[in-house]
């Protein structure tokens, strides 16, 4: 460390969008680093989550029930970004990056901001800062919750969990639906992520058999009533066989998290604190699997389609509930997987009881990596809704403006970036398109909505990105999201803007494969000055897709066709409208 100068104040403060980000200066810490230092820090802190569970795993004693207190617990340990334990593990290593570029002597914190004590423990211990008293922050299960309204840990909630799981009797929307069913975890069975697939899956299978969908990531306590059409509660129906084996679980596991309490602390006291539950938490981790698994057993489904992740404590305890009854899962990863994403990577061999049978991934760096992580060839699909422009038949280009396609992430984020893309617009002719993330629509983000005021613009939000993008004609704007992605593939040219989001390190392998990189507001208008000049879009646009194409290899086949198979490999027979027919 160098000592020529006094020693630094650093500051942890609400990131934007992650839950937290440190800040030097004024300046978020990472720009200090640099780019390479602060994926360094990322990679360091997910080997160190990686470590922990691999401890966890090999164990001689391990029993199938650690599951609830690892893999399939209640903290999002694999998360979707930063968040977490990786975030706080992240957030130490830039601090041990910090340390050796400047003095840093004391560690101050935004008022209002959820801290774990295990955090601030380890700032103290490992690097030598002065930090608040740890003792006034809240600690075990901690690293999950922004604030201590932690009802998943609270016994006021157990209680009306065993209400209703136990009072209430299967939906009868699905009588006569046995056999002859597909699980999709959604909750709308016109969830926009899935795109077109429920449609296509209708119209493959035919009419004999039933998409049902299944609420992810419900809380045992929460009614059902208000969800959609064809969505049901994997809760509702358990009854008191379920309530009372969950509470013999969560006996069983709250005894043996004190038994390996001791060890794992000496592997991380960090982690082992963190991943450290009180009883509801295990008692609602059994009671979701254990639903699950009667929901599954009741309803015989040839499958359970699920979105997005495997790797997730709700995805988990599925995936360890429908084995069990033995019925597959199947995973549509639409995005790229990646290393940097805590929750992709895996060790299939180790942990093969809570991972999917099957695996739908868009491109071939996606499978190899599925490979090197140990998934059999057996259980990898290659299907993506998106296909490259030149590789999928194109209607002739329509006449008209080129367009700007500003493709809204995190509301924290988005006033910022929507006003720096219209202050760098050019003076010309534009067709205007935003998207709003799924999770955040329009209507509660008013600061979006005031600085679109006066201008023309489309709402794009749910609509195919295929159905959107103009080919060679459209200029995409993405803070860091796949979205960004699935804009090239369609024949977008694609701006990135990470410098606005400090969840941007985990997604940097997406930002690698593709698109041009804006470094400020200050360079944007170089960016957008494309849009003056259609003949230079067009080239960015197909040398954009020739980048993707060479980093990700993707997939020519429909999404469908590749769940399709994977269902009819474990059935061993084609599973389309004409078996129904036959």
């Amino acid at each position: 460390m160098t000592t020529d100068r006094p020693a630094d104040t650093i500051t942890l403060r609400h990131g934007v969008p992650t839950p937290a980000d440190l800040y030097l200066d004024g300046h978020p810490l990472s720009h200090l680093l640099g780019w390479d230092e602060t994926l360094a820090c990322l990679d360091r802190a997910i080997a160190r989550l990686f470590t922990f569970f691999r401890a966890a795993q090999d164990r001689p004693d391990r029993t199938p029930l650690d599951i609830f207190l690892f893999e399939g617990g209640w903290v999002y340990a694999k998360r979707d970004g930063l968040a977490g334990p990786v975030l706080w593990l992240f957030l130490l290593e830039q601090l041990r990056a910090g340390m050796a570029r400047r003095p840093l002597a004391r560690l101050e914190i935004e008022n209002d901001l959820h801290v774990p004590a295990e955090f601030l423990r380890a700032a103290r211990d490992e690097l030598g800062l002065v930090t608040p008293d740890p003792a006034g922050f809240p600690a075990r299960a901690s690293a999950e919750i922004r604030d201590p309204r932690d009802r998943m840990g609270k016994w006021r909630w157990l209680w009306h969990s065993i209400l209703r799981v136990a009072t209430t009797r299967p939906d009868p929307a699905v009588k006569g639906a046995q056999g002859r069913c597909l699980l999709i975890s959604t909750a709308s069975m016109q969830k926009h992520r899935y795109g077109t697939l429920i449609d296509d899956l209708h119209h493959q299978i035919g009419d004999g058999t039933r998409l049902i969908g299944v609420h992810p990531k419900e809380r045992a306590w929460a009614s059902d009533a208000d969800y959609p059409p064809g969505v049901i509660s994997a809760h509702r129906g358990g009854g008191p066989g379920a309530v009372l084996r969950a509470a013999w679980i969560g006996w069983r596991v709250m005894r043996r998290q004190r038994q390996l309490a001791p060890d794992m602390g000496r592997v991380d006291p960090v982690l082992a604190s963190m991943l450290t539950y009180r009883y509801p938490h295990a008692f609602h981790a059994a009671l979701h699997a254990l639903c699950i698994e009667a929901l599954v057993r009741r309803l015989r489904p040839a499958a359970f389609i699920r979105n997005g992740n495997y790797n997730t404590p709700d995805e988990r305890r599925t995936n360890w509930a429908c084995r069990r009854a033995d019925v597959p899962t199947i995973v549509v990863t639409p995005r790229s997987l990646s290393t940097r994403m805590p929750a992709m990577p895996m060790d299939y061999r180790r942990e093969r009881d809570s991972l999917p049978v099957g695996y739908v991934v868009s491109d071939e760096r996606s499978r190899a990596l599925l490979h090197d992580w140990g998934v059999p060839d057996r259980a990898i699909a290659l299907g993506s809704l998106e296909i490259l422009a030149e590789e999928t038949p194109q209607a002739p280009a329509e006449p008209g403006p080129v367009c700007a396609l500003i493709l809204l992430d995190n509301r924290r984020v988005s006033g910022t970036m929507i006003r720096q893309i219209l202050d760098a617009l050019p003076a010309t002719n534009i067709r205007l398109l935003v998207r709003a993330h799924p999770l955040t629509p329009f209507s509660a983000q008013p600061d979006v909505l005031q600085a679109l005021e006066g201008r023309d613009w489309e709402d794009v939000t749910g609509v195919l990105m295929r159905k959107v993008v103009r080919p060679d004609r459209t200029l995409a704007f993405s803070p860091c999201s796949g979205a960004g992605v699935d804009a090239v593939r369609c024949g977008a040219a694609l701006v990135w803007m990470p410098y606005l989001s400090s969840n941007a390190p985990a997604h940097m392998d997406a930002i690698a494969s593709t698109g041009t990189v804006c470094d400020g507001a200050s360079d944007l208008p170089r960016h957008t000055a494309v849009l003056a000049d259609p003949a230079a879009l067009a080239r960015q646009a197909r040398a954009d897709r020739d980048t993707l194409r060479a980093a990700l290899t993707p997939t020519r086949t429909p999404l469908v066709d590749a769940v399709c198979a994977l269902i009819a490999a474990r059935q061993g027979t084609p599973y389309t409208r004409s078996q129904d027919n036959d």
